[in-house]
């Protein structure tokens, strides 16, 4: 997936000159946080939960949501909605086979309290490292972990999808190397 991103071809606007680096770094962050797994660097790979999920949602929600005219603003003024929970809803509303189901609330809404303690080292994930209130360790929530993962699977696989989607003019059809790779990762987890 990765190395297919750098033979894709586009003709950029101003919409996809703004959601395309997004989507693509949606998924860079999504491997990095494969790796750091292996590498048991669980609060680095923590770390980038919140940026890969926002950068898939800020993405989704340039090409869906944001109207013409304000990208005919200067486009360094432009603002990205702050909160995560109004990004999924906007898209969510946007994106039909989405709204019919609420697809993006009805996967994310329980993480995003997590969201900024993955992020910022908070209390919980200090707690978490803590065995019968007493002991420091580096025990790691397998279940959490998994969950994580599947989840950056996801939002690699939307990013990936909405990349090829409207804006690929030519690529190498890798499609069947994707999908052995994908299948691969899901055993591991």
């Amino acid at each position: 997936m990765n190395k297919d991103l750098n033979a894709f071809s586009f003709t950029l606007n101003r919409r996809n000159s703004l959601y395309i680096p997004l989507l693509s770094s949606a998924i860079e962050h999504c491997i990095s946080i494969y790796f750091l797994n292996k590498e048991q660097l669980t609060a680095s790979m923590y770390a980038l939960v919140r940026p890969a999920l926002e950068n898939y949602l800020r993405a989704m929600w340039v090409k869906n949501c944001v109207s013409d005219k304000e990208l005919e603003k200067e486009l360094s003024s432009m603002h990205f909605p702050k909160k995560i929970e109004y990004l999924i809803q906007e898209v969510d509303k946007k994106i039909p086979e989405f709204d019919e189901c609420s697809f993006l609330q009805m996967r994310l809404e329980h993480l995003i309290k997590n969201l900024h303690d993955y992020t910022h080292g908070g209390v919980e994930s200090i707690a978490r490292q803590y065995q019968n209130g007493k002991t420091l360790t580096n025990l790691r929530d397998e279940n959490e972990i998994n969950s994580i993962l599947n989840l950056m699977i996801l939002i690699s696989s939307l990013s990936y999808v909405e990349l090829i989607t409207d804006n690929v003019k030519s690529v190498s059809d890798n499609s069947e190397n994707i999908k052995k790779i994908a299948q691969k990762l899901l055993r591991e987890l």
